[in-house]
């Protein structure tokens, strides 16, 4: 590439043309030369003594939590050549891997970019992976996304139910013939929202719902003009714990036998306590606990994929994982965190991923036998 570069520098300066013209065509001549050895499609290339592998991360748009999630993964797998080695207290990434975030228009979005081999990996809400992993709406019509594979749940948020303080809604029951915004056509919110009323028998026939967004939902709610609506974050997200403060509204407990059915349809929704005090002057609430997906395609590599996923749980990377701010990131520690990242997966594990996790012990077959839960 120098060569080249230094070929047409000495073509255009030996010629006495108009100079500033020269100047300008020659200075644009290097830089395009010079993106174009930087950016060109393959997936490694030589650099000095190393092999650079890009391995992009598709995630949602840039001021989402889940790109802000993507950017701590890529920091935590990442080792670029030229990087010191690694040893037991620091963070060690995957020799000769440099990840890079790619924001995205969202769920939907990443699966079909996956599928496609437009990014190598993704981060999916789970209700999303299961519905297009079986075909089911946004995705009815499609082609089932069967090659879809899980690295690990990386990141947990709650799911929640917030009530306008006039509705007078203290239980799930009582949403019944309410007014609820469950969020728009085809987001995981509204996935969600839909498949929680259902288990315990809430749905159009019985209740007004509606597409709003939580801040939008949130404004109809202090006007008197909603009931409840959905939503789906961390407690201390800044938004809800303004709600809270102000005593405007209830966070209605998701609890109660109809668990037992919801947990048949969507494994992947896990019942949790948050203790008493997360919100101002409230008592313990029972809700549910639902996963960010770290996916790939079933083709990816499983050497590579182990190293990733090795990379996830080292040691050394957990000060990269754990800073304030994302409090749902890998939560747990060692064991109980592993073993979180693989609970209620809607899909296969990816075999590379299985390797790590059955190593470990956390799991107990073998990769070559890991199947899908089925599910009506």
């Amino acid at each position: 590439m120098r060569d080249v570069l230094e070929e047409i520098w000495r073509g255009l300066s030996e010629r006495r043309l108009a100079g500033p013209v020269l100047a300008v065509i020659g200075l644009l001549a290097l830089v395009a030369l010079g993106v174009a050895s930087w950016w060109r499609a393959p997936d490694s290339f030589e650099d000095g003594p190393g092999i650079v592998t890009f391995f992009q991360i598709g995630t949602g748009s840039v001021d989402s939590p889940y790109f802000a999630v993507g950017e701590r993964l890529a920091g935590a797998i990442s080792r670029p050549p030229g990087t010191p080695p690694c040893d037991s207290a620091g963070p060690c990434g995957v020799k000769g891997l440099v990840a890079v975030v790619k924001s995205s228009a969202g769920a939907a979005a990443n699966i079909r970019a996956v599928e496609a081999g437009q990014f190598e990996s993704a981060l999916v809400p789970a209700i999303m992976l299961d519905l297009a992993y079986r075909g089911k709406q946004p995705f009815k019509g499609e082609k089932p996304y069967n090659g879809l594979r899980a690295v690990a749940s990386v990141y947990r948020e709650n799911v929640f139910v917030v009530a306008s303080r006039g509705a007078h809604i203290s239980r799930f029951e009582d949403l019944r013939k309410m007014r609820i915004a469950v969020g728009p056509k085809g987001s995981p919110l509204r996935e969600t929202a839909l498949r929680v009323l259902a288990a315990f028998g809430i749905g159009p026939r019985n209740a007004v719902l509606s597409d709003e967004l939580p801040e939008r939902a949130a404004d109809l709610a202090l006007f008197g003009q909603l009931d409840a609506f959905f939503m789906i974050g961390e407690p201390r997200a800044p938004f809800l714990r303004s709600l809270t403060d102000r005593g405007a509204v209830d966070i209605v407990p998701i609890d109660g036998p109809q668990l037992e059915v919801l947990r048949k349809t969507a494994p992947f929704l896990v019942p949790v306590t948050l203790p008493a005090g997360t919100f101002r002057l409230t008592p313990a609430i029972e809700t549910l606990s639902t996963p960010l997906v770290f996916i790939c395609d079933v083709d990816t590599s499983p050497a590579l994929v182990e190293e990733v996923t090795s990379a996830l749980f080292y040691p050394g990377n957990h000060m990269l994982l754990s800073p304030p701010g994302l409090d749902g990131l890998l939560p747990g520690e060692g064991e109980e965190e592993m073993k979180m990242a693989v609970e209620g997966l809607p899909i296969p594990l990816h075999r590379g991923a299985a390797a790590f996790f059955y190593k470990k012990g956390i799991i107990s077959e073998p990769p070559s036998t890991q199947v899908p839960l089925e599910r009506p």
